[in-house]
C-alpha cells in the first residue's frame, strides 16, 4: 500500500475511533469503500442529531472564553484570520482546542515559508558536506538527505506555521472539519449522528489530510490513491 495512502486511512482510524482490517482497504479502494467500512463499526444506529451545531456552539464558547469576543459578534461566517490575530496564532489555536475539547485542524505554512523550507533542505546538506570536507557528490547526498532535512525543518520552523487551512477559513467550516476530526469522541458523548453527517465528515478529514477542498468531494468517489496524489503529496500541517 502506498505510503500516504496508509497515512490518510491512519487519520481516518484517528478520526472515528476505528481499526480497519489490514486487507480491507487498498490503493483502488473508493470513498464509497471507506464510508462502507465505517458504516460495519458504527452499526445502522442513527440520531437526528446535529454534530457540526454542537461543535460550533463549543467553539463560539472557546472564543467567548479565550479571546474575550463579544456573543453577537461570532457566527458561523465570522473569518478565522479576522478573530485571531497571526502573530499569536498558534497559541492561541492551542488554547481554543484546550477549551472546547477538540482537536482542531493544524495550521500551515505560508507560501513564503514554505518555498524557503524546499530550498533550504535543498542548500543545506552540501553545504555541511562541503564543510565537512565531502563535497565529490554533493548532488547525490543532497537528494538522499532532503527528506530528513524537511522533516528537521518544518518541525524547527513550527512558530511560523501560522497560515489557517484554506477549508477552514470561518467559524462555520472549522466545525465542520472538527466534527470530521473528532467524530468518534463525539459518537462516544451524544450517540450516531444522522447518515449525512457520518458521510460528510469523512470527507472532511480527507480534506483535513490532503488539502483538497470538501467542495471538490461532494460529487466525486475518487480512489484512494487519486487522492493523495491530487495535490502532489499530502498538507503539511503542525
Amino acid at each position: 500500500m502506498d505510503a500516504d495512502v496508509t497515512v490518510l486511512l491512519e487519520a481516518i482510524e484517528n478520526s472515528f475511533d476505528i481499526k480497519f482490517e489490514r486487507a480491507e482497504l487498498d490503493d483502488d479502494s473508493r470513498i464509497d469503500d471507506v464510508c462502507e467500512a465505517i458504516r460495519a463499526r458504527f452499526g445502522d444506529r442513527t440520531s437526528d442529531r446535529c454534530f457540526a451545531s454542537v461543535v460550533f456552539w463549543r467553539l463560539r464558547q472557546a472564543v467567548i472564553e479565550v479571546l474575550g469576543a463579544p456573543r453577537n459578534s461570532i457566527t458561523s461566517s465570522t473569518g478565522v484570520e479576522y478573530l485571531i490575530p497571526a502573530v499569536q496564532r498558534r497559541r492561541i489555536w492551542r488554547a481554543l482546542s484546550e477549551a472546547a475539547g477538540l482537536k482542531l485542524p493544524g495550521l500551515e505554512y505560508g507560501h513564503g515559508p514554505g518555498v524557503a523550507i524546499f530550498w533550504a533542505s535543498f542548500v543545506v546538506p552540501p553545504i555541511l558536506l562541503a564543510i565537512a570536507g565531502r563535497s565529490g557528490c554533493w548532488i547525490a547526498a543532497s537528494v538522499i538527505a532532503m527528506p530528513v532535512t524537511v522533516t528537521l525543518l518544518f518541525w524547527l520552523l513550527r512558530p511560523f506555521a501560522v497560515a489557517v487551512p484554506s477549508h477552514s477559513q470561518t467559524l462555520g467550516d472549522t466545525a465542520r472539519i472538527v466534527v470530521g476530526l473528532n467524530y468518534g469522541r463525539l459518537t462516544r458523548e451524544f450517540g450516531p449522528s444522522r447518515e449525512s453527517e457520518l458521510i460528510a465528515a469523512l470527507r472532511y478529514v480527507i480534506a483535513d489530510v490532503t488539502g483538497i477542498h470538501p467542495s471538490a468531494l461532494m460529487a466525486e468517489n475518487p480512489t484512494l490513491i487519486d487522492l493523495v496524489q491530487a495535490n502532489d503529496g499530502l498538507r503539511a500541517q503542525v
